[in-house]
């Protein structure tokens, strides 16, 4: 399999399952880590996805590159392509993030790569989707906007970095020497600061929390996928608790639901855990609803859905 393109098929809408804020460990963990690796294999047979994304924070343990192989495995299983982002817990416990890396580029089945070099952190890269005939349908951005940067002193979490922008726009150009005619999608850990705007406006769907404030900086990469035209959203993780969606300036901004039973240290869980379904068109329209953890499904709404 390669891991830049897949082709998919465009005779009914792209199925993508995102999964995030996993946090599994070891030991003390064991009872969380269950739970959570069944509702993984839950919702993965319960909806059978055709793309799977992981939006940071797999592992919060010590052993962290055993639960790296662990999960692998388990991906591995079932085939299905998935994608990944690092978050900020992710790295927490490991020396050098390139035995990270490894296992993920091992796997079978894991879309990962090191990607641009250029770009702050690790793991930024572009998935193609192309239908039969090798032409561009989606491109799926994966950014690490978990890893601390330093502006002026600041240890925090800023939410990316301007070479993030640079490598969007530089990839960009080089997926439009053959047309304009695909929908961009983007993938990070921490919420850009533009969800906490569309939430304070409102016309958000879903559980509303309001969003933490955890970035600092805003390096404007939504404004820069903004400008391209061509993006139709872009999925975060990181704020347990929060799953609302919404519109902003043309791009739909989207909180995945918390997958992970081990939400603090303490294992306190703030919502039913679950994961986000999103049925993707050609065209970019997305519709989407909730797998959760005693095999349900709601609608963004939460209303009872009914149907796959």
């Amino acid at each position: 399999m390669k891991r830049d393109v897949l082709t998919i098929d465009t005779s009914r809408p792209l199925r993508l399952l995102q999964l995030t804020d996993l946090h599994l460990g070891l030991h003390f963990d064991q009872k969380y880590r269950r739970l959570t690796e069944k509702l993984v294999r839950d919702a993965i047979e319960g909806t059978s996805p055709d793309l799977i994304a992981l939006t940071g924070d797999l592992a919060w343990c010590p052993e962290t590159e055993r639960i790296y192989r662990d999960f692998c495995a388990l991906m591995d299983g079932y085939g299905i392509p998935w994608g990944f982002c690092f978050g900020n817990h992710d790295r927490d416990y490991v020396k050098d993030v390139r035995c990270l890396e490894d296992i993920l580029e091992a796997s079978e089945t894991c879309l990962y790569t090191n990607g641009c070099e250029e770009a702050f952190g690790y793991g930024n890269y572009c998935v193609r989707l192309e239908d039969g005939n090798g032409k561009l349908i989606h491109a799926l951005y994966f950014f690490d906007n978990a890893w601390v940067h330093h502006y002026d002193g600041m240890h925090h979490l800023t939410c990316g970095s301007l070479s993030h922008n640079r490598f969007f726009r530089a990839n960009q150009h080089e997926l439009k020497r053959n047309g304009d005619r695909f929908c961009v999608w983007g993938f990070v850990h921490v919420p850009l600061m533009e969800y906490a705007d569309m939430w304070r406006q409102g016309g958000c769907v879903g559980l509303r929390n309001g969003p933490e404030a955890h970035a600092l900086v805003n390096t404007g990469l939504f404004c820069t996928m903004a400008e391209d035209k061509l993006t139709k959203g872009i999925f975060c993780g990181h704020d347990h608790g929060t799953c609302y969606s919404g519109e902003y300036y043309g791009i739909r901004l989207i909180y995945g639901r918390t997958t992970g039973f081990n939400q603090s240290k303490g294992g306190v869980t703030v919502t039913p855990c679950g994961a986000r379904v999103c049925d993707i068109t050609p065209q970019g329209e997305v519709s989407t609803f909730f797998f959760l953890e005693d095999g349900t499904l709601r609608n963004a709404d939460d209303t009872l859905k009914v149907d796959l």
